[in-house]
């Protein structure tokens, strides 16, 4: 058994050299759920999702603005994959991983222009711990601490032609993150979840600093069948504006509020099925940004277990 714990941290260690996502412009890979509690020792929860952004309107503050800017629209699909296992009742390892499909800038010039990019992105390893775990009133807070790192230290080019940085796959720095979760079951199968992520990015190698970025979701979610389920997400998202070689970027940092609400069912007890929809209902740009207007998302995870029968 021991054998195969250690085989199985090896592993996840090394798909956490893929990648896992970077925000871009128009919206976050990242799809902040419930799976960021823990699992029980000797457990494996294996997560995959599939994300498609959309964007298209630019924005100064709050105030929209039709039929500018060169960018006609933007969009990315990304899969990412999040590993966790349990390594005692209160310590869980995490690992984030992920590939963007495609993230693509159509631009307003005649003839029809395109920009264009794919690859990993930013890899994240956690390490997590219960702070509060009370089985009998089901309460749970769990904190996380991670190490972000690039796969990639040189930016990536499209036609010979360096892409701007919000189409670049990965920050090509180092980062951290950190994830603060807390949850709550009542009775008739009522819970809620709050849930934080904040990312803190480094200097790359070309003096660009990503700014930070901070999620914060309240979730509500209830079970009305054995196998099925919904949640209503309201998220804020707060990001800070990028540095480049020490001079603020004027059209990057925003605030905006999302609402997601999310149909879930399970299969046999073992495989969980998402799907979300995402709505950004609130926005405040610094400067000019092209906008977010929507986003789908289809999760699948299951939990195995590596306990002696």
């Amino acid at each position: 058994m021991q054998n195969k714990t250690i085989v199985l941290l090896l592993i996840i260690c090394l798909l956490s050299f893929k990648s896992f996502s970077q925000c871009c412009s128009g919206g976050s890979a990242i799809g902040i759920s419930t799976n960021a509690g823990l699992v029980d020792k000797n457990k494996l929860r294996i997560n995959t999702f599939l994300k498609h952004s959309y964007s298209e309107v630019y924005f100064n503050n709050r105030k929209k603005l039709e039929n500018f800017g060169n960018i006609k629209n933007s969009s990315f699909i990304f899969q990412g994959i999040v590993l966790n296992y349990g390594i005692s009742h209160r310590f869980n390892i995490e690992s984030e991983t992920g590939y963007f499909y495609s993230k693509v800038q159509n631009f307003r010039k005649i003839p029809a222009y395109q920009l264009k990019s794919s690859g990993l992105s930013n890899g994240v390893l956690s390490i997590k711990y219960g702070v509060f775990l009370n089985t009998e009133k089901k309460k749970e807070l769990t904190f996380a601490l991670g190490l972000k790192y690039p796969f990639a230290f040189e930016p990536m080019s499209f036609n010979n032609v360096q892409l701007p940085e919000d189409l670049q796959p990965g920050t090509s720095a180092f980062g951290f993150v950190s994830n603060i979760f807390y949850k709550k079951t009542f009775k008739r199968n009522y819970s809620i979840f709050l849930i934080n992520r904040s990312e803190y990015n480094l200097k790359n190698g070309d003096d660009y600093i990503y700014g930070a970025k901070f999620r914060t979701s309240l979730i509500a979610s209830h079970q009305f069948l054995p196998s099925l389920s919904i949640m209503l997400q309201m998220r804020h998202e707060y990001n800070l504006s990028d540095y480049n070689n020490d001079k603020r970027m004027t059209n990057t940092g925003s605030q905006i509020f999302v609402f997601a609400p999310t149909i879930l069912t399970s299969i046999k007890c073992k495989w969980n099925i998402a799907l979300s929809y995402e709505h950004p209902f609130y926005k405040s740009y610094n400067g000019y940004q092209l906008s977010n207007q929507y986003a789908f998302m289809l999760s699948i995870n299951r939990d195995i277990s590596f306990r002696k029968q």
